[in-house]
């Protein structure tokens, strides 16, 4: 049978062009829609299965909670381009509820299920045999426990928890907290997976905040009663002597977390750096911009219908094959909300009377900082510091500390924030720093500091 996507490739247009045109959907040009039907006619394209009148290709889809959206319109676009159409069922995570739709779906002779049941309760054995014996493969996204080996796609939870708190700790963050659901506590998922990064590194989780805590129903989530608080909550936290410099949490409440931090008085990131999970589309409009971490629920889509359309042409028995795992890699996405802790720098200044000189010291006499990873060595300054231009004769003397503005621009390179987004810490202000920076690149002196300063000679800071 030619699907959507087939048609799609005969026409040269997009599977989405052609579902909107098949469905009458769209302002699809005539010319275009005129060649996708005569293609649909050519090649016998037929919705339904077989002649009029027959039941349609569905694929069953079980989500704990409609919120799923970008998964779910993934899964429903991937499907719709292989002319099948989605049946979603919500369960809210309860197990009685996922057997439920389970059997309901067997009834319905849907040709296969994608399933996220979201509950740490394994789904019964027999449950994935009486759909078996229908011929109805199972795929389990995610936390989705069975009694027995099933296909599988999931999100690599081990390392989304290693990559959030990798970068925070690399930005020298040591105080770090996160905001989840901790209904079942750290044994497993992604709280787990962060708290042991965190021990991988000798470091002790900072705080928590238990969003189920601030439920009165854990069947139903409903922002109107969790928000303020949830606000409350975040103020007390932020407003503690001890509080973390650093927080994790889904975009949606990192997003809450920037607005009360700024009614607290607090800058982001300067005082207090966020980071989501999710990447979703509010991360670019907030301010400052969200860094978040991209789930990647297109490919995760992809890998799950394109697993299910291959055990539906799989002719053996669903029982004889060797169930398949396919793991899904996140990356981070870097914005403005994340940059090194604050900490104080106590420098020397040169009295008036040193200005005539050319003595000006070029270290911190009293460092104070916690350092940064990215921070030059004795040797690395040492080999480094012939190579700046000399001070002029003529005008002011050069009062910045240059070890710290090679400390500065070296930092940028490693982590790729926004020239705004440099910390303090290192006694020059940004616009000191992206000064020296065009400096450098206008005379040459970057050539020549960029293969001792940088780990990869490609890098070089962005001019903003």
């Amino acid at each position: 049978m030619t699907t959507i996507r087939q048609l799609a490739q005969l026409a040269g247009v997009s599977a989405t062009t052609v579902f909107k045109v098949l469905h009458h959907t769209g302002n699809i040009a005539p010319q275009t829609r005129q060649r996708i039907l005569d293609l649909a006619d050519l090649y016998h394209y037929r919705h339904l299965d077989g002649t009029a009148g027959a039941r349609p290709r569905l694929i069953g889809c079980i989500v704990p909670d409609i919120g799923y959206t970008p998964i779910i319109t993934a899964i429903s676009s991937h499907a719709f381009a292989e002319s099948y159409s989605l049946v979603l069922l919500e369960t809210r995570a309860l197990h009685t509820h996922i057997i439920k739709a389970l059997q309901t779906l067997g009834s319905l002779g849907v040709k296969g299920i994608v399933m996220h049941s979201g509950s740490y309760d394994p789904i019964p054995r027999s449950a994935i045999l009486e759909l078996w014996s229908r011929g109805i493969p199972v795929i389990a996204r995610s936390v989705t426990p069975v009694e027995m080996p099933i296909d599988r796609v999931s999100l690599d939870e081990d390392a989304i928890g290693e990559l959030a708190v990798n970068y925070l700790f690399e930005l020298g963050h040591r105080d770090i907290g996160f905001i989840f659901n901790l209904s079942k506590g750290f044994r497993r998922g992604r709280p787990h997976a962060i708290l042991q990064a965190l021990h991988r590194r000798g470091l002790e989780l900072r705080a928590t905040l238990d969003l189920d805590a601030l439920r009165s129903d854990l069947l139903e989530f409903r922002w109107e009663e969790i928000v303020p608080p949830l606000q409350e909550a975040l103020a007390q936290m932020l407003q503690s002597a001890h509080r973390p410099t650093a927080l994790i949490a889904n975009d949606e409440i990192a997003v809450m977390i920037i607005n009360v931090a700024r009614r607290l008085g607090l800058r982001v990131p300067q005082d207090l750096s966020v980071l989501g999970m999710g990447n979703t589309e509010i991360c670019p409009c907030v301010d400052p911009a969200l860094t978040s971490i991209d789930q990647q629920h297109q490919t995760e889509a992809a890998c799950l219908v394109d697993l299910l359309f291959r055990r539906l042409d799989d002719a053996s028995p669903l029982a004889d094959r060797t169930p398949e795992t396919i793991w899904i890699q996140p990356t981070l996405i870097i914005r403005e909300s994340c940059a090194p802790p604050h900490h104080a720098i106590l420098f020397q200044k040169p009295s008036k009377s040193t200005y005539g000189t050319q003595h000006l010291p070029s270290t911190p006499i009293d460092l104070q900082r916690k350092p940064f990873p990215s921070d030059l060595t004795d040797a690395e300054w040492e080999n480094l510091q012939p190579l700046l231009p000399a001070t002029s004769s003529n005008g002011r003397p050069r009062q910045a500390n240059m070890r710290e503005v090679l400390n500065a621009l070296r930092y940028r390179v490693r982590t790729q924030c926004v020239w705004r987004a440099l910390p303090e810490d290192f006694g020059e202000t940004w616009r000191t720093i992206y000064n020296y920076n065009q400096r450098f690149q206008r005379d040459g002196t970057w050539k020549k500091l960029q293969p001792l300063l940088c780990s990869d000679s490609s890098a070089l800071p962005r001019a903003e």
